[in-house]
């Protein structure tokens, strides 16, 4: 009876192993998934940053050349207005090709963040 006995506790001891694995698996990609949300986060950031950085710039220099071009006509309104019309121009430009200046660049480097890494590149 005593085979018996040996093979239950075999059969006990390789279950625990099983456990143990699953579990380190389990915790390996709790810390890979954390990883690449932290990757994620950190480039949805900077590019936030300079996105903002590039408005500010761009609201400063549309107001500089505003009242600028509304000195230059003798006319403050009118160099408003025109800033006001290249502005719209601009926005427009923008607009229609948001997907190729904008959505598909985005989606690229998120699908980058995503991407298995090569042993190559983490030596690097």
């Amino acid at each position: 009876m005593s085979g018996i006995g040996s093979i239950s506790e075999a059969v006990k001891d390789s279950a625990n192993k099983l456990i143990a694995l699953l579990n380190a698996n389990l915790e390996y990609y709790k810390v890979v998934a954390y990883e690449k949300l932290i990757l994620l986060l950190s480039e949805i950031v900077g590019k936030g940053i300079l996105v903002i950085t590039a408005l500010m710039f761009l609201f400063f220099l549309s107001l500089g050349l505003a009242h600028l071009i509304g000195e230059f006509l003798g006319r403050p309104s009118l160099g408003y207005f025109i800033a006001a019309v290249f502005n719209l121009a601009g926005g427009l430009i923008v607009y229609k090709n948001r997907y190729p200046w904008i959505i598909n660049p985005m989606i690229r480097d998120v699908s980058k963040a995503f991407e298995p890494k090569d042993e190559d590149d983490e030596a690097r």
